[in-house]
C-alpha cells in the first residue's frame, strides 16, 4: 500500500479496498457456477452404475410380478368359466394383472432412461448455464 506523497510504478497496487457486499456477490457468482458446473457434469455423465442397476432390478421386480398376476388371473378366469369362482374376484385378478402390467412397462421405461442418460437438450441447457454463469462473474 502508498501513502500520500509516496512514489508509484505503473502496476504497483496503491489501495485495497473491501466491501463485504462486493465479497458476497463475487461468493454468489462462484457459487453459481460451481453448481452449473456440477449440473453439466452430472449431465455428461449419465447414470451412477449403481441407478442403473436399480432401474433394472425394479423392472425385472415388476416383470415378476406382472407374470405372476397373468397366471393368477389365468386360474381365476378358468375357475370362473367353470362356475366355481364369483365374477367380481375374476374382475379384480384382472384388474391387477392390468395394473402390474403397466408398472412394469413404467419401470422398464426408467431402466431405458438410465441407460440413454441425459437428453441432448439439457446438456445444451446445462452447457449454456455454465457459459452463463462464467459471464456473470466476470462482470462482477
Amino acid at each position: 500500500m502508498v501513502t500520500e506523497g509516496d512514489t508509484v510504478t505503473a502496476g504497483q497496487q496503491l489501495v485495497e479496498m473491501d466491501s463485504p457486499e462486493i465479497n458476497a456477490k463475487i461468493n454468489q457468482a462462484r457459487a453459481g457456477k460451481q453448481i452449473a458446473q456440477s449440473q453439466l457434469d452430472k449431465a455428461e455423465n449419465g447414470a451412477r452404475p449403481q441407478e442403473i442397476a436399480q432401474a433394472k432390478a425394479a423392472w425385472q421386480a415388476n416383470k415378476a410380478a406382472s407374470d405372476l398376476a397373468e397366471n393368477t388371473y389365468q386360474r381365476v378366469n378358468r375357475l370362473y368359466e367353470e362356475g366355481l369362482m364369483a365374477r367380481q374376484k375374476r374382475d379384480e385378478a384382472y384388474a391387477q394383472y392390468l395394473a402390474t402390467q403397466d408398472q412394469t412397462e413404467a419401470a422398464r421405461l426408467q431402466y431405458d432412461l438410465a441407460l440413454e442418460g441425459a437428453r441432448t437438450e439439457d446438456k445444451s441447457a446445462a452447457t449454456a448455464q455454465v457459459a452463463q454463469s462464467m459471464q456473470n462473474s466476470m462482470k462482477r
